[in-house]
């Protein structure tokens, strides 16, 4: 399952041919999401006298909707694999966990369970691991700090190998992104959740963090481990500006190289993509 998450998303093989069943899988990974959402719903309608939220349904299902997206073969139009990963990361550990989160998950299962069920489920909530894990420092450690652990070790070039490796960034991806958000942004009822003052604080120093490690990432690319080269039938030739392999010491001055922005996502590009920079029209230099 987990190869054919990996392959479904288009990090590794062929582009623009995935693997067989992928879209498959995909449909899957949104529907295991959906479907007992869903369920929870219709048993919330038969237990609580007020309505479920309309808007709760659909922030969920557009979240499920991103998460299948992730792990579909839509992503392999994307020709370079490290801009596919970097994709992957935005919808798994951003975009998809804020509208897990404001479909507020827990007080939909809060009012669908029976009385026993919420009894355990609140003796769950109150536990104090699950307080550890849902503080704000603590989801904000497990999702920019995994993010520092991925790209500045050997764990990107192995994700890049092993299909198994891969699916399981994945899931952290979307784990830690919606941990991250339910515990600075959250709708659900949490008793022992900090202030929105300490929340306010915690979400400036993870963007700050995450800024900082894009930054990084960018003015030390050539020395940063790469993912392994995608396999191809034929070898395309560089693009215009800098290059790889036996040339890889050549490369345009960061004067003539496009930010595309600045924005941390396409530095985040950049540096997942083996260090190369691009240079509109311009010819490579020697650092």
């Amino acid at each position: 399952m987990s190869t054919a998450l990996a392959a479904a998303a288009g990090h590794h093989g062929v582009p623009g041919a995935p693997a067989p069943g992928a879209w498959l899988v995909a449909v899957l990974v949104a529907a295991a999401l959906a479907l007992p959402y869903a369920a929870g719903v219709a048993a919330y309608r038969s237990r609580m006298p007020r309505p479920w939220r309309p808007a709760r349904t659909a922030a969920w299902c557009a979240g499920a909707l991103l998460v299948g997206v992730a792990v579909s073969p839509a992503l392999a139009v994307v020709p370079e694999p490290a801009v596919r990963h970097m994709l992957q990361h935005v919808l798994l550990g951003m975009l998809a966990p804020v509208g897990l989160v404001l479909a507020a998950p827990v007080t939909l299962l809060l009012g669908a369970a029976s009385t026993r069920g919420r009894r355990a489920l609140a003796a769950v909530l109150a536990a104090r691991v699950v307080r550890v894990l849902t503080h704000p420092v603590t989801a904000a450690l497990l999702h920019v700090g995994a993010l520092v652990v991925l790209y500045l070790t050997p764990l990107y070039g192995l994700a890049g190998r092993e299909p198994a490796v891969h699916a399981l960034v994945l899931v952290h991806f979307l784990l830690a992104g919606t941990l991250f958000a339910w515990a600075v942004a959250g709708t659900d009822p949490a008793p022992h959740r900090p202030g929105l003052g300490t929340r306010a604080v915690v979400l400036v120093v993870a963007a700050g963090v995450h800024g900082a490690l894009a930054k990084y990432l960018y003015a030390h690319a050539d020395r940063l481990p790469r993912a392994a080269p995608t396999r191809s039938r034929r070898a395309r030739p560089p693009r215009s500006g800098c290059t790889t392999g036996a040339t890889s010491r050549r490369c345009c001055s960061r004067s003539r190289c496009s930010p595309a922005g600045g924005a941390a996502v396409h530095a985040g590009v950049r540096t997942a993509a083996g260090g190369r920079r691009w240079c509109p029209g311009g010819r490579p230099r020697a650092h």
